[in-house]
């Protein structure tokens, strides 16, 4: 699939001019939609690891992340990835991560966190992206650092997926 542009976004401009794509890709993709505040949302490191992909000017996937600290470690986490319905299986969702974990090396960030609910059937693809689940005894610590621990009786009850890809230093 030819034509596929990359953006990084870098600016609240960016998110501003395409807000209402980015609302409607969300709502085809997910259960629990993200609103105008979640897309606008200050969050550490958003302007440097986030980027949406457009084809033919329409908006075909993004990915919005951010960066903290876990475990005396400096951590990039996925906060919202979705590439459109009629765009699956095409690597835009790996492409994105691509850019993601380019920028997140650079950073000289150790490690790749996402969320992600287990309805959503998603693992096969972050397994292919070299994603692996939390080990249990870092799922308190990664809450706590994350300021999430009210969400450990929903990993329990394995609505909540946790994963995590290491990187490795060029």
């Amino acid at each position: 699939m030819g034509d596929l542009n990359y953006i990084p976004i870098d600016t609240q401009d960016i998110i501003s001019n395409y807000l209402e794509a980015f609302i409607q890709l969300d709502k085809s993709c997910f259960e629990e939609n993200w609103n105008e505040e979640n897309f606008l949302k200050q969050v550490s490191g958003k302007f440097n690891l986030s980027f949406l992909c457009i084809h033919q000017r329409e908006l075909v996937g993004f990915l919005f992340g951010s960066y903290y600290a876990w475990n005396k470690q400096k951590v990039a986490h996925i906060n919202r990835i979705a590439t459109s319905t009629n765009h699956r299986n095409k690597n835009i969702g790996s492409k994105l991560i691509w850019n993601f974990e380019k920028k997140v090396r650079h950073l000289a960030m150790d490690i790749v966190t996402i969320e992600f609910n287990s309805r959503l059937n998603v693992s096969e693809f972050y397994i292919k992206n070299g994603f692996m689940p939390l080990k249990t005894n870092e799922i308190k610590s990664y809450l706590i650092a994350k300021q999430k621990l009210d969400k450990l009786e929903l990993f329990k009850s394995f609505e909540l997926n946790i994963w995590k890809k290491t990187l490795k230093r060029c």
